[in-house]
Formats: C-alpha cells, structure tokens, sequence
C-alpha cells in the first residue's frame, strides 16, 4: 500500500528529470548550431589552422609556405631552415583567439565572432626546444590570421611569429 502512495512521488521526480536532462539537451544542441554555423562560415579559417598547425609543428615547409601572408613568405622561406634545425615541438595548445575587423576587435560570445571579421589573433602555447638549450620550454606565442585577396581569391593566411620563438624580441 505503501509503494502505491510513493508511486505519484516517484513520477513527478522522473518528469522533472526528463525536463532537466530536455533542457540541457536543448542548450547543448543550440551551442553545437552556433559552432557549425561559425565553422560553415569561416570553413577556410579553421581548416587553414589546422593545416599551417600540423605543418608548422612538424616543421614542414612544403605546406606551410601556402598559408604565410604573401607579403611575409620571401621571410619565412629565409627563416625556416634555422626555424626547422633549432626548433623540436613537444606540445601545443590554443589559449585564445581574438577577432578583429578592420584592425578593430569586435565582440565575441564565449570564443564565438558576433559579427563579420577580417583578421584572427591565435594565441597558442608551445611546449619546445630550442637549441642550443636542451631545456624543455614554454612560450605563449601570437599568430596573426588575416584575410587577403590572391589570384583574386580570399583566403586566410598566417604571419607566424618566429621572433617569439627563436628568441629574437
């Protein structure tokens, strides 16, 4: 008899459940929309990222090269022979990113743009080498993303901070 008192009980907790649990499934769904919609938008950004990242770590230049700021390439290409002797990655991360139009920062929602932007400001975090030391290291780098027109196309290209990397600020 008493199970049956307790039954209305046990109910209206499995309702509230359900509504908690629909919820944050809802809140859940709506930030993976905000995310695919950010990335549909800026397909080219993310996807350059993640090339020019998985280049520059290795010390690829072949790749890599694409993706540098015409007006910064002639020297990268002088740079990346000390860069790929001197340097040996171990970790790295992305802290942050920083959006900006026109050179303006624009707002931002969590690590989301609110509006159109033309210029990207990553800030990542490499575990490195650098020789001469043999010492592991930390530095906190800056990698400015800017959009720009080549071969009347726009695409995102990277100025690589080398300075900050090598020792030379």
């Amino acid at each position: 008899m008493k199970s049956i008192k307790l039954l209305p009980l046990f109910f209206a907790a499995l309702a509230i459940f359900a509504f908690t649990l629909s919820c944050a499934s809802k809140e859940e769904r709506m930030i993976e929309d905000a995310l695919e919609d950010a990335e549909e938008i800026n397909e080219n950004l993310v996807r350059n990222m993640k090339l020019f990242d998985n280049q520059f770590e290795t010390r690829s230049v072949t790749s890599a090269n694409l993706l540098i700021q015409p007006n910064s390439r002639e020297e990268f290409q002088t740079r990346f022979p000390e860069f790929k002797k001197r340097v040996t990655f171990h970790n790295s991360s992305t802290l942050n990113i920083k959006f900006l139009n026109q050179g303006q920062p624009i707002k931002q929602s969590g690590a989301l743009p609110e509006q159109k932007f033309d210029e990207a400001v990553v800030t990542k975090r490499y575990e490195i080498v650098v020789l001469p030391s043999n010492r592991l290291k930390t530095l906190v780098v800056k990698h400015r993303w800017v959009l720009e027109k080549e071969f009347g196309e726009k695409n995102w290209f990277v100025i690589p901070d080398l300075d900050g990397i090598l020792g030379r600020k």
